[in-house]
């Protein structure tokens, strides 16, 4: 039996003027999708974010710490001029978590080779 033990990657943050670390777990991505309604591990999704979807991503990631904060908040605090560092935070998060089916694929190439 496979232990599902593993250490859970962080990355650090500034939103407004504060530094917030999130966790890249489950955790995350299900606040998201329940957020949103859209499903984080759909690729399509990432080929064109919307300003909210990249807030709700960065909001799912902070609530433990700001509950009190709304999506809305979020992006009150995120300057325009942020755009490419908060892209590269949400891809940073999106590539700790791989869909099943996309991590099977990629095992049974490995094994086909």
């Amino acid at each position: 039996m496979k232990s599902l033990k593993q250490a859970i990657p962080t990355l650090e943050v500034a939103i407004g003027e504060e530094v917030f670390t999130i966790k890249c777990s489950f955790g995350v991505l299900a606040r998201f999708q329940k957020a949103t309604g859209k499903n984080p591990f759909d690729g399509d999704l990432w080929k064109a974010p919307s300003p909210i979807d990249f807030a709700a991503l960065l909001w799912a990631g902070i609530s433990p710490q700001k509950p009190e904060w709304t999506i809305e908040d979020v992006c009150d605090q995120l300057a325009i001029g942020q755009l490419e560092q908060v892209h590269q935070i949400a891809m940073a998060l999106m590539s700790s978590a791989t869909a099943p089916e996309d991590k099977n694929a990629s095992e049974e190439k490995k094994i086909s080779e």
